[in-house]
């Protein structure tokens, strides 16, 4: 009876150092999988004091420093990217982030709120809320890459829309009514006239 019980015991024991030996081993993967956490919690509070201020400065700060500005002007141009030459790349880059700037400034206000609350995370997508005076969250979804040695926004999504996607259409739309000439997305963005390419 006692050697079942030591056996048993000793069972135990082995079964608890397994069980913890795959959650020490977990861990990493758990940790790496919400890498973006702290950025994204860095950003949204950020986000807050360019709220406060409303101005266009302000964001234009925040999302020159942790958006990922080519990638969202690449998405956002889509079939027409190929439109845009080498030599115009930069000036549009800065256009279309002064373009999202003015945008957020705009609706600063959905944006104010006194804290952010950091919710489900992976490698590529981070789920929060922003806590308001009243106590009511507005939920902000944000879509990130790896970047370096770090991470860059390339996606938000507030009231259920995603900014990338609403910048596609707005820039297609404008694209379409200038006949599929660039010059009329550069008229739109502010940029000076530099090219006349056309889509066929």
């Amino acid at each position: 009876m006692f050697a079942k019980t030591a056996q048993s015991k000793t069972r135990n024991v082995m079964a608890a150092t397994a069980l913890a030996v795959v959650l020490v081993a977990g861990a990493p993967s758990i940790a790496e999988a919400c890498g973006p956490k702290g950025f994204i919690k860095t950003v949204g509070t950020k986000m807050l004091s360019a709220a406060k201020s409303g101005s266009t400065g302000s964001f234009r700060s925040l999302i020159n420093s942790y958006a990922d500005v080519g990638a969202i002007g690449n998405f956002a141009l889509g079939r027409y990217r190929k439109l845009v030459p080498a030599s115009d790349q930069a000036a549009y880059r800065k256009s279309m982030a002064n373009f999202m700037a003015k945008t957020m400034a705009q609706y600063s206000k959905k944006f104010r709120a006194i804290g952010v609350q950091i919710g489900r995370c992976s490698s590529s997508k981070v789920t929060s809320k922003l806590i308001r005076n009243s106590g009511r969250a507005q939920p902000v979804v944000w879509k990130v890459r790896r970047a370096g040695g770090g991470y860059k926004v390339v996606d938000l999504q507030v009231q259920n829309v995603w900014l990338g996607p609403l910048m596609r259409s707005t820039f297609s739309s404008v694209i379409k009514k200038g006949g599929g000439n660039i010059n009329a997305l550069y008229a739109y963005l502010g940029i000076a006239r530099r090219t006349v390419g056309t889509s066929k």
